[in-house]
């Protein structure tokens, strides 16, 4: 193969790839797909399913424990398919003689993307390694339909940011307008402690609708990138660009999922010493 040969190989290469070199792919990939996504996930998991058990064990008289309840839950639901796609995307199962391509699986299977109806999967070749395996296809219109359905959940993530902005607001009018309340008609002594209560829960909420928003706003505009991009995704031109920032954001979004048990931990007495006596009760049986 001559040198013109070589340079439109490369150049074809580079075209798959979109401004992302393969091998700079597998090292985001591993490092993020792999490592971060799979390890925030796996303790995302635990800690997730400790908080559940926390929140049972207080009991729902409080509106507020019931919305951590159901926040748990729901972070729960998130991180499950996310730790599935850290194994699709982990090198000795991508490469496993395997009658699937994982990334195409991964894409209707974990959630990046789940525009079910644009897509098919199929027998198609890939190139890259000369073989045939079930893939995702488009159906006539499928990139149109995928886009729509894009740009919808991008203003649905922008509208769940104002939803939080909004809710939490309102939560912490309430608390506030509550607190006076009780101060009016409670005793100087139980007007701190009440007033001290209020301002951690209010500071626990603004804590944690700040860490989704921050964790999630990166995706919401990936969301619209995609969308406007037309080979900015999983099969087009940009795929190699697709997957990296991919790589990135969701690692981010799970930690989004993860973290709550530290806010919980280090600002509601009650949550930490139902989990202190978890733990030690834990240590006294294995002793």
């Amino acid at each position: 193969m001559g040198p013109e040969d070589n340079s439109s190989v490369t150049s074809l290469a580079l075209q798959q790839g979109g401004l992302v070199d393969d091998d700079v792919l597998r090292i985001f990939i591993l490092v993020f797909f792999v490592v971060a996504l799979g390890t925030i996930s796996f303790f995302g998991i635990v800690f997730n399913a400790i908080n559940i058990i926390v929140f049972i064990k207080q009991g729902f008289k409080d509106t507020v424990n019931i919305a951590l309840f159901s926040l748990a839950i729901s972070d729960l639901g998130a991180v499950v398919p996310l730790l599935w796609e850290s194994i699709c995307f982990n090198p000795s199962f991508a490469n496993a003689d395997l009658p699937f391509d994982t990334q195409d699986i991964v894409y209707l299977t974990a959630g990046v993307v789940p525009v079910y109806y644009s897509v098919r999967l199929r027998s198609k070749f890939f190139a890259q390694r000369n073989t045939t395996k079930i893939g995702l296809v488009y159906i006539p219109n499928g990139t149109f339909i995928e886009k729509f359905s894009i740009l919808i959940n991008a203003f649905a993530q922008f509208a769940s940011f104002f939803a939080v902005i909004v809710s939490s607001a309102i939560l912490v009018q309430s608390l506030v307008r509550k607190s006076k309340w009780r101060q009016s008609t409670s005793s100087t002594a139980g007007q701190e402690s009440f007033s001290n209560r209020d301002k951690k829960v209010v500071k626990m909420i603004l804590i944690i609708a700040v860490i989704f928003i921050a964790c999630f706003l990166p995706s919401a505009v990936t969301f619209i990138a995609q969308s406007i991009t037309p080979e900015y995704n999983i099969v087009g031109r940009f795929q190699n660009m697709f997957l990296l920032t991919w790589a990135i954001f969701t690692s981010v979004a799970a930690v989004n999922s993860s973290v709550n048990i530290f806010v919980y931990y280090n600002m509601s007495s009650k949550y930490k010493d139902i989990l202190d006596k978890m733990l030690r009760l834990n240590r006294e049986k294995g002793s």
